[in-house]
C-alpha cells in the first residue's frame, strides 16, 4: 500500500511541475501609443515623472535638448538598481546629441532600500513600462535606441522584439534566468510565484543592508525577479510582433557574471533578434577580469574598473567617454 502511495505521490508531483512549466509563461501584447511630436512626449514625460512621489529618492531622469534630434535613447536600469546607475552613461549620450530617457523601473528608487512594495511588480507592469518608455522616445527623437542592464537588459530586448520605432538594441546580460538554477526549474518557480507568500532574500547574505551600491535595494524578492523572468520566457516563446528590421543589436554579456544564466540569454538574444538585425555583434568581457554582475554603475562593485568598462563598451554605442559631466536640461 506503502509503495502504491508513493507512486501515485511521485506521479502527482510531476503532473504539477509539467502544469506549472507550460503555465509559467503568459503572452505580454505590446500596446503601442507613440508621441508623436516631441510636444507630446514632454507632456508624457510630465505624467511619468508625477509618480516619483515623496518615498522616491531616485526618480526617472531626463536630459532633453529642447527639441526633437535624430535619436533618443532609452537607457532601462537594472533590477533593484534605479536610474542614478545609467546616469553618466546618459550624460555621454547626451554630449553626442542624444535625448536621453532614463525611466524609473516600477516600485524602485525608493527611499526606503528595504520596501516591501517589490511584491507588487507584475510581468504586465514590465511590459507596460517598457512601452510607455519607447511610447515617450518616439517624441524625443527620429529614431529611437535601447540599452538596458540585467532586468533592463530584458525589458530592452523586449522593447526591440515588438516596437516598430526601435532601430537599436544593446542588451547587456539581460535577466532570461540564473546561473544556479536551470530553466527547467526557474518556469515553475514563477508559477509558484504566483500564488505562495512573497519571500524576500538578500543579495548578499555576508553584508546585507550594506550592500554596493548603496543607493540600490540590497535584497529581491520572489514575486519581483519572476516578474523578470516571465517577462525572458514570453520573450522567448513567440515571433516578433514588429514588421521592419533592426538596423542593430549588440550583445554585451560578462563571462565572470555568476548571477545571470548567460548561456540561456545568449541563446534567446541569438535566436529572436539576430535573424531580424541588420548588423548584429556580440562582446564579452574576459573571464579573467573578474568584473561583478553590474557593469555600467560607477558607484557599484567595479568603481575601480568602470573607465575600463567603458572604454570597451563605447565603441559598441558609438561613444566617447568623458570624464566631465555634461550640463542636461532636465524636464520641468
Amino acid at each position: 500500500m506503502g509503495g502504491v502511495l508513493a507512486l501515485v505521490g511521485a506521479v502527482a508531483l510531476v503532473a504539477t511541475l509539467v502544469l506549472l512549466y507550460f503555465a509559467s509563461s503568459r503572452a505580454l501584447a505590446s500596446d503601442p501609443r507613440p508621441a508623436s511630436s516631441y510636444e507630446e512626449a514632454v507632456k508624457r514625460i510630465a505624467t511619468l515623472k508625477a509618480r516619483d512621489g515623496a518615498n522616491i529618492s531616485r526618480p526617472s531622469i531626463v536630459m532633453d535638448h529642447g527639441s526633437q534630434v535624430a535619436t533618443a535613447v532609452v537607457l532601462f536600469h537594472g533590477f533593484t538598481n534605479n536610474p542614478e546607475q545609467f546616469e553618466q552613461l546618459g550624460k555621454d549620450y547626451f554630449a553626442a546629441g542624444y535625448n536621453v530617457l532614463i525611466p524609473r523601473l516600477p516600485e524602485h528608487g525608493q527611499k526606503d532600500l528595504l520596501t516591501r512594495d517589490l511584491t507588487k511588480i507584475t510581468s504586465s507592469r514590465l511590459a507596460s513600462a517598457t512601452d510607455e518608455a519607447v511610447d515617450i522616445a518616439a517624441g524625443l527623437g527620429k529614431k529611437v535606441e535601447v540599452v538596458g542592464l540585467s532586468g533592463g537588459g530584458t525589458m530592452a530586448a523586449l522593447a526591440a522584439h515588438d516596437r516598430e520605432e526601435v532601430s537599436t538594441a544593446v542588451i547587456m546580460s539581460p535577466l532570461f534566468g540564473v546561473d544556479m538554477l536551470p530553466a527547467f526549474v526557474v518556469k515553475p518557480l514563477v508559477a509558484w510565484s504566483r500564488v505562495l507568500p512573497d519571500i524576500f532574500m538578500w543579495w548578499d547574505p555576508r553584508v546585507k543592508e550594506n550592500h554596493i551600491p548603496a543607493d540600490a535595494y540590497p535584497r529581491y524578492s520572489l514575486k519581483s525577479i519572476s516578474a523578470f523572468f516571465e517577462v525572458g520566457f514570453d520573450f522567448m516563446r513567440r515571433e516578433p510582433t514588429r514588421k521592419s528590421r533592426l538596423d542593430r543589436v549588440v550583445l554585451i554579456t560578462n563571462a565572470a557574471d555568476d548571477s545571470i544564466d548567460e548561456g540561456l540569454a545568449k541563446d534567446a538574444i541569438t535566436k529572436e533578434l539576430k535573424p531580424i538585425a541588420g548588423d548584429y555583434q556580440e562582446f564579452e568581457f574576459p573571464r579573467a577580469n573578474g568584473y561583478a554582475h553590474d557593469l555600467i554603475d560607477p558607484n557599484g562593485l567595479n568603481a575601480k574598473s568602470i573607465d575600463d568598462i567603458y572604454g570597451a563598451i563605447y565603441p559598441y554605442l558609438g561613444l566617447t567617454p568623458s570624464s566631465s559631466a555634461t550640463t542636461a536640461t532636465p524636464q520641468p
